[in-house]
């Protein structure tokens, strides 16, 4: 797929995410050791933030923050609840929607997927959408 749009998003989310926590439910691997994964879990979500801090191409930024709360779903399902998992399932979904809807926006203007090649100007938008989208996510 040539960029990130709302139908792509649907199946990113259809498919690895639920997919994902789903399989981390049947195979029942957070009641074998739980503190365990709940501490790999954690490492996990510190790895993919510092890894998405360092690319430069915004598709691999995205990656990275699917990976970053796929792991955050996992821990929920550990240690909260499975209520609390389909929650942040359902927030993550929506937040993705927008995230591909903007990138698709964002990449369309720049003609590049380099973060680097967005002027300094951009940096308002930005931060405008970053706050939306933290904004619905609060909500969610």
């Amino acid at each position: 797929m040539e960029g990130p749009t709302p139908v792509s998003s649907l199946i990113h989310s259809s498919t690895l995410v639920i997919a994902g926590t789903e399989w981390t439910s049947r195979i029942g691997i957070c009641s074998a050791l739980p503190v365990f994964f709940i501490l790999l879990y954690w490492l996990a979500i510190v790895v993919w933030a510092l890894v998405a801090t360092v690319q430069t191409d915004c598709k691999r930024i995205v990656a990275s923050s699917t990976a970053w709360h796929v792991t955050i779903i996992c821990v929920l399902l550990c240690a909260v609840s499975s209520s609390a998992c389909a929650q942040h399932l359902v927030a993550h979904a929506w937040f993705k929607c927008c995230i591909f809807i903007i990138m698709g926006f964002v990449l369309h203007i720049l003609h590049s997927n380099d973060i680097r090649s967005a002027p300094r100007s951009m940096f308002f938008g930005y931060c405008l959408v970053v706050g939306t989208l933290l904004a619905f996510v609060a909500m969610g």
